[in-house]
């Protein structure tokens, strides 16, 4: 599990021990959402779970918008 936020419809994961609020930076105002992801990846498949919030940005997953970014994003 990995923490992540969307930041004007750009994915950005990073460690649990990073805060979310710290991670966006100046771009505070600019996520879209937050929260926690689990990747599980196999030989031919990724799956993306998203899911939680982030109480330093206030902001919630949106998990059905989320994991198709962040899919996208390991896809390319």
């Amino acid at each position: 599990m990995k923490k992540y936020i969307i930041v004007s419809g750009h994915p950005v994961l990073f460690a649990n021990e990073l805060v979310h609020a710290d991670v966006a930076g100046e771009n505070k105002d600019n996520v879209d959402s937050a929260g926690f992801v689990v990747l599980e990846i196999s030989c031919k498949n990724i799956e993306v779970t998203c899911m939680g919030e982030s109480t330093s940005l206030n902001k919630s997953s949106n998990p059905e918008v989320d994991e198709r970014l962040i899919l996208d994003f390991l896809s390319n």
